[in-house]
């Protein structure tokens, strides 16, 4: 499967606007349909392959759709009309939409910063290939935008389920305990040092000395069934270095528990098998020089070689660790259950099993580099997190965990006397860098999305106590929403709509402060059943969620703090 973006300019095709709603509303339905879209000059476009859909032009551009191809590069009547009037053609593809944006776009600014190569942004045509090494990056980033308050993998759905910023939370500062009792005095930073860095190093090691032994671009397809393919992998895969030490433990390759046990035991046999030697040889050229869909290849190694996990998995990593990582099912079943994530991967091994697996790390990496601030986080640091919280933890008990609150409703709130200025007016002036403001932005996102997850528990709690039946399903997050004015659309036991804003406020004495945008405010007076949910203490283990109606905030207690500048002239 590739990935490729197609590319929308509103001026040049204003009646795809609409048609674009029509679909989102039908997928909202839940009825999908094929979609004409232009590939450009891209002829090679196949059934399966991924497809983002690009918004240029000036007026808010950014991506608004994902799906996937139904029907590859195929030729048609021009998309402009008067042009296929005229007897011109262009290329197509049909693409079943799987999330449509339309006004709620992942802004351009937002895509590189993210992991998306700058270059694609100024293409005007469709059908350009997206890198298969940018892949990851765009999906979670994308997974993240559609899914609102946490994280969802694409395509999975109801299957695996979100990783909750307040469970990674907990974990988090858990995993840095676990650290600091093995190493005291030397409190994790980074893995790239300390205790991470000498448990989990290694693996960097492992995966640059594999790939120097596979040397897999001086392969010559004559060479295919005379064996010598075949223990380059196999060397590959049993390293055993004593000088300097370096032992590959990312496949279960040693004879500790007998031949059987040996993952990649089917390897060791084929060396005696000529028409099995072939068939590994084969593969193993063809996959590593690209000459295979990864799906396919995937299911045709499991197959070849027994349906041993750790070992497909390992092939994977050495061909590209920026998407593909090695697997220890069971201890990465325990991981994710920590994280709250409903992913099995044991007794599991297919395509879409793995991909969920590198997905679900892809989040945690995002989840490391936003939620707990290491900028350098790397998808290995992830499946290093995953690994060290489950292996060090059985030695020590896990800290109190976050207790979510039932959400409480404020009373006896009255205005509190108005600042003379906006807050921070008064301040003298301070010279405030990028990286101090970069720094500041990044923990007021942690803590809106902390607070979201606080909001979002803490009303399914309500929910359930009202005697709600399934409580998760009945509250849905529309945070990545910004023009509705409310994050969480809720129900009262009588089904009533309930439509709240989470906002992380901060108390001092008796006074309660947090801000709230001119839609926020409007929305609030306009809507029934419109309340904010103030949560404070995000980040301790016993948080509170305050309840105030919309329409019991006075207008009194509004202090502006911003301003709309309006100028003639200037020509």
């Amino acid at each position: 499967m590739k990935t490729y973006l197609l590319t929308w300019v509103p001026d040049r095709s204003p009646q795809d606007e609409n048609d674009l709603r029509s679909y989102a509303e039908a997928l909202a339905r839940g009825e999908t349909k094929d979609y004409r879209w232009s590939a450009g000059n891209n002829q090679s476009i196949e059934p399966g392959d991924r497809v983002f859909l690009l918004k240029q032009g000036q007026k808010r551009p950014g991506l608004i759709c994902s799906g996937k191809v139904q029907k590859g590069s195929y030729q048609d009547w021009h998309w402009i009309e008067a042009e296929g009037d005229q007897g011109k053609k262009g290329w197509f593809v049909m693409v079943a939409w799987d999330a449509v944006k339309v006004d709620d776009e992942l802004p351009r600014e937002d895509l590189v910063p993210g992991g998306f190569p700058s270059k694609l942004l100024q293409v005007r045509s469709s059908g350009s290939r997206i890198p298969d090494a940018d892949v990851g990056a765009l999906e979670a980033l994308w997974a993240r935008h559609v899914g609102g308050a946490g994280f969802q993998a694409a395509g999975t759905k109801g299957a695996m389920g979100r990783i909750s910023p307040v469970a990674f939370q907990d974990q988090f500062k858990h995993f840095k305990g676990l650290v600091l009792s093995k190493a005291p005095g030397a409190p994790f930073r980074s893995f790239r040092e300390g205790l991470a860095n000498e448990e989990e190093g290694y693996k960097e090691l492992v995966y640059n000395e594999a790939r120097s032994t596979l040397d897999w671009s001086n392969w010559k397809e004559s060479e295919i069934g005379n064996g010598r393919i075949l223990d380059c992998v196999i060397k590959a895969i049993e390293i055993n270095n004593s000088t300097p030490v370096l032992v590959n433990n990312l496949v279960q390759w040693q004879n500790r528990f007998g031949e059987k046990r040996r993952s990649h035991r089917s390897l060791l046999a084929a060396k005696d098998d000529m028409a099995k030697r072939r068939q590994f040889e084969r593969w193993l050229f063809d996959f590593f020089r690209g000459n295979l869909v990864e799906s396919e290849a995937f299911e045709q190694f499991r197959d070849l070689a027994g349906g041993i996990f750790d070992l497909v998995a390992y092939l994977f990593f050495l061909k590209d660790w920026q998407r593909f990582m090695p697997i220890a099912p069971t201890t990465f079943d325990k991981a994710f259950g920590l994280l709250g994530l409903k992913l099995k991967t044991s007794h599991h091994c297919s395509w879409e099993t793995y991909q969920s697996y590198n997905q679900a790390l892809l989040d945690i990496r995002q989840l490391l580099r936003e939620a707990a601030q290491i900028e350098d986080a790397r998808l290995i640091d992830a499946h290093s997190f995953c690994w060290m919280l489950v292996s060090l933890g059985e030695k020590v008990a896990p800290a109190s965990p976050t207790t979510i609150p039932l959400p409480k409703l404020a009373e006896g709130l009255v205005a509190a006397a108005r600042p003379e200025t906006a807050p921070g007016a008064a301040r003298p002036a301070a010279v405030v860098t990028d990286e101090d403001f970069a720094e500041t932005e990044a923990e007021k996102r942690r803590c809106g999305r902390l607070a979201e997850d606080i909001a979002l528990q803490s009303e399914q709690r309500r929910l359930r106590e009202l005697g709600v039946k399934n409580p998760e399903q009945a509250v849905e997050s529309v945070a990545n929403q910004p023009a509705l004015g409310y994050d969480l659309v809720s129900r009262e036991a009588n089904d009533k709509a309930r439509y709240i804003e989470v906002k992380s406020a901060r108390r001092s004495g008796s006074r309660l402060s947090f801000f709230l945008s001119d839609n926020e405010w409007r929305k609030s007076q306009n809507l029934t059943n419109y309340y904010f949910y103030l949560v404070l203490g995000v980040d301790t283990d016993q948080p509170e969620v305050l309840m105030i109606a919309g329409a019991d905030i006075p207008n009194a207690c509004l202090t502006p703090v911003n301003y709309l500048a309006t100028l003639l002239g200037g020509k």
